[in-house]
């Protein structure tokens, strides 16, 4: 039988989560000792309930990580595709002699950038300074340009006259960089932990919104960390869900879930959108093996965006997937 373990809720700032009633039983008194004055020390336990059912047992906790500075990209736009990123000048060339970013692959192209409905993470960086950036869209036009992948901002992106190795006007959009509180941070991509959401949903237009990162607290040994954020505009809950018998453990936080044995029958869910963790590993890493993965020292940022019709989860490692996994990727 699937058993709804348990249940957590992010809005965009600040983080508001909620666990199950399995979550919030509490640790029973020890237990009656009836032995002798000279016995073996005292071994405590935990008692049953009134009613006789078996309590949830202490978590043995995760010490929490060594945190690698990061800025987080999140691809969330309804339109655009594959993107990477540009200072922008007012008449919306760049004179950037630095690359665009991203400089790492993504995980199902051999060219640079973050795909739609994706992340990745980047280096803090002051080369995006300003108040506006531009959005270098990666379609065919791109991909036959035989420099992009050597090619700087200042070649790629050359206002209203493109030539040679230029991208077409229509494949360079200067947008605004919205603050979390201000409306204009200006440095906001040098700040590790922020979190940089390219969208083009509604009146606004395409722009990027920059939110702070939070920390995630550690769970239980063999657990899996999540911080969960709706990019769909329905800032929904997201509900964990296993297909198999697990230990229950008290005083575990409402974002720490545990592994399975199989990928395939642990899913999460949100606005009516669900998926296995196989299949988010799929969206997310699939060229880094599913249990070094998930098993990774890192909490995760979890995100569902895109489309109605390619909806989807994303996992991204706070710290990336570790030295000891090949580089899949990143930054």
């Amino acid at each position: 039988m699937r058993a709804s373990w348990l249940a957590c809720s992010a809005c965009l700032v600040p983080l508001v989560v909620a666990a199950c009633s399995n979550m919030s039983g509490s640790i029973g008194p020890p237990a009656v000792d009836n032995r002798e004055a000279d016995a073996t020390p005292i071994v405590t336990g935990v008692a049953p309930y009134a009613d006789g059912s078996a309590p949830m047992e202490p978590c043995a906790r995760k010490p929490a990580p060594d945190v690698r500075p990061a800025v987080v990209l999140v691809n969330a736009s309804a339109s655009l595709g594959a993107v990477r990123l540009c200072p922008a000048a007012d008449d919306g060339s760049s004179r950037s002699f630095e690359p665009p970013v991203p400089t790492s692959i993504m995980p199902r192209s051999n060219l640079a950038g973050v795909d739609v409905a994706s992340a990745v993470r980047i280096a803090p960086t002051n080369v995006l300074a300003g108040s506006h950036v531009l959005v270098l869209k990666i379609g065919q036009n791109a991909k036959d340009n035989p420099t992009i992948a050597t090619a700087s901002c200042r070649q790629l992106a050359c206002g209203s006259a493109p030539a040679g190795d230029c991208f077409a006007a229509a494949d360079v959009l200067r947008v605004p960089v919205l603050g979390v509180a201000d409306g204009g941070a200006a440095s906001g991509f040098a700040k590790a932990g922020t979190i940089a959401v390219l969208r083009d949903d509604g009146a606004a237009g395409p722009r990027i919104e920059l939110e702070e990162g939070r920390a995630i607290e550690p769970g239980c040994v063999n657990h899996v960390d999540f911080d969960f954020r709706d990019f769909t505009g329905r800032d929904s809950r997201a509900s964990y869900e296993l297909d198999e018998a697990v230990p229950q453990f008290a005083n575990v936080p409402a974002t720490s879930y545990p592994l399975p044995a199989d990928y395939r029958f642990a899913s999460l869910s949100a606005g009516g959108h669900r998926e296995t963790l196989e299949e988010i590993h799929q969206h997310s890493e699939p060229r880094v093996p599913i249990d070094a993965f998930y098993r990774t020292k890192s909490p995760f940022l979890l995100f569902l965006v895109g489309p109605p019709a390619g909806r989807h989860f994303v996992a991204m490692p706070v710290n990336g997937v570790g030295d000891e996994v090949a580089d899949a990727g990143r930054d």
